[in-house]
């Protein structure tokens, strides 16, 4: 059976990144699929048998240890000293237990990064897998594992385009946690409208920490424009000016929320749609996450989100002032929300869904062999 170590040193630390959520969730897509012996390494939080934390006071210390003499070395690497004394600590962990890994797997480039440097102290002979989370291109990603996991298709033709005699590249897109699907009777609805303060017919959310690159003011402007029936519900750590926004352009049909990734689901139950606004996503989980709820997602019209969704009712150029209105304007007159709400679901089912993708990752650790 094959051994894989899943490493994340921010995992539990940055709760809301779509790196460590995927690593999270890697880890127990594989876990419960049981072909293979598999272990998450994670930078904080508990330990357990095949969670294991490493951490010390060095670790946690060493922007200011480090400063002056590693730090300049990665420059905008903004995670680089983290990343590079995790990877140290992992090989010294995998020294001193004498653990052999067939796989190494992270989404962070400077862990892979570092461990190919030091690939000499690791146990056996493990391949680095690099799983790219953003995007770039594929001359600068080629050398950083032994295998090259991506979830964007547009990356994906671009690497097997420029590098034709290579078969290092999967397409394979990130698992999503079903503690996000959103199982909630008339009743609770109603309750959780009362909740979130809503008393308008329709609601549109939208998810997101980072107000500039999911450009939450442009939804705001544009679900400003739609005629009142709308509430907007922004939820993510988002700037203080776009809230005051918010509420400049909507006042009591817009509220700004953050809740734990374990009720999601309770917003998802109380949306019409939802948007994701952003026009340069390496993936977008809460793509994916609407249509495992059932609710229809709008998104900004490319190559990745056509792979995706495979609808283009649900593309919008979102560049474009007044394209979101018209859609949702035409969404509405034609009352084709459960449609939509229906190819979103089985899209998921079929395409991303943990039993549609289980089977390619199996395959990409050579689980099946």
């Amino acid at each position: 059976m094959k051994s894989i170590a899943i490493l994340s040193s921010g995992l539990e630390k940055r709760k809301n990144r779509g790196y460590e959520n995927s690593s999270l969730n890697l880890f127990l897509l594989l876990k419960e699929a049981g072909s293979c012996n598999v272990i998450l390494f994670k930078g904080s939080g508990s330990s357990d048998y095949d969670q294991i934390v490493l951490d010390s006071k060095i670790k946690n210390y060493s922007e200011l240890l480090f400063q002056k003499t590693i730090k300049p070395i990665f420059r905008n690497d903004f995670y680089g000293v983290e990343y590079f004394v995790f990877a140290l600590y992992f090989i010294l962990y995998s020294l001193f237990k004498q653990k052999e890994f067939d796989f190494i797997y992270s989404k962070e480039p400077r862990v892979i990064l570092t461990l190919k440097k030091f690939r000499i102290f690791l146990p056996g002979k493990p391949k680095l897998v690099f799983g790219l989370g953003q995007m770039m291109p594929p001359s600068v990603f080629y050398d950083v594992g032994d295998i090259i996991h991506l979830v964007n298709i547009e990356t994906y033709n671009a690497a097997i385009t420029q590098f034709k005699e290579t078969k290092k590249f999967h397409l394979i897109p990130n698992p999503i946690s079903t503690i996000k699907e959103s199982k909630h009777s008339d009743k609770e609805i109603k309750e959780i409208r009362l909740k979130y303060n809503v008393h308008t017919k329709n609601v549109i959310v939208s998810i997101g920490s980072d107000s500039k690159y999911k450009r939450m003011e442009y939804v705001i402007n544009e679900v400003a424009m739609l005629n009142e029936s709308w509430t907007l519900i922004i939820v993510g750590n988002i700037n203080q000016d776009v809230i005051n926004h918010g509420h400049k352009q909507l006042k009591n049909r817009f509220i700004s929320t953050t809740v734990p990734p374990e009720r999601i689901g309770e917003i998802f139950s109380i949306a019409n749609l939802s948007v994701l606004a952003s026009t340069n996503e390496g993936f977008g989980n809460v793509v994916i996450e609407s249509m495992m709820n059932a609710v229809p997602v709008l998104v900004h019209k490319r190559p990745l989100n056509e792979y995706i969704l495979g609808d283009d009712r649900l593309l919008v150029n979102m560049l474009k002032t007044g394209a979101l209105v018209q859609k949702i304007e035409g969404i509405e007159r034609s009352n084709s929300y459960d449609e939509l709400a229906q190819i979103c679901r089985a899209r998921y089912d079929s395409n991303f869904s943990g039993d549609a993708i289980l089977q390619k990752y199996l395959h990409l650790f050579n689980c099946n062999a």
